[in-house]
């Protein structure tokens, strides 16, 4: 768990070191290519992977982390982390070679994602991130 946390934060820092600003497909410029992406073979892909992390979530807030605590396997954090770099470690979608801003915005927020989620369930289990491994 550490470890994908660790590696999926690098690719981050990769991006910040290529000039590139960390940013999500919310900006109005993004919005219509990531409709596009999202409709394709990588847009299944990414579906697959953020709703598999929403189904084993259990809502948010303190509420929604006891909840998704009762129902979370000892298995959740292995999936999430195999779905994770089964959709990143293919070159066609990498976030750093992305060939337009909408693309490089929208894998952005898969990692992102991943890493928030992640975090959170570290953190629920007393788990604690390294900044390097």
């Amino acid at each position: 768990m550490q470890n994908a946390v660790v590696r999926a934060r690098n690719i981050f820092a990769k991006l910040e070191a290529q000039g590139h600003e960390r940013a999500g497909p919310s900006s109005s410029r993004g919005a219509p290519a990531a409709r596009e992406l999202l409709a394709g073979e990588e847009g299944d892909e990414i579906w697959a992977l953020l709703l598999l992390m929403a189904a084993q979530r259990g809502g948010r807030g303190a509420g929604g982390a006891l909840r998704g605590r009762r129902h979370c396997s000892p298995s959740t954090p292995s999936r999430w982390r195999r779905a994770f770099h089964s959709y990143y470690q293919k070159p066609k979608y990498s976030v750093l070679y992305a060939e337009t801003d909408a693309q490089r915005a929208l894998r952005s927020f898969v990692v992102d994602a991943f890493i928030r989620q992640m975090e959170a369930l570290t953190d629920l289990l007393g788990i604690p991130v390294p900044e390097r491994m």
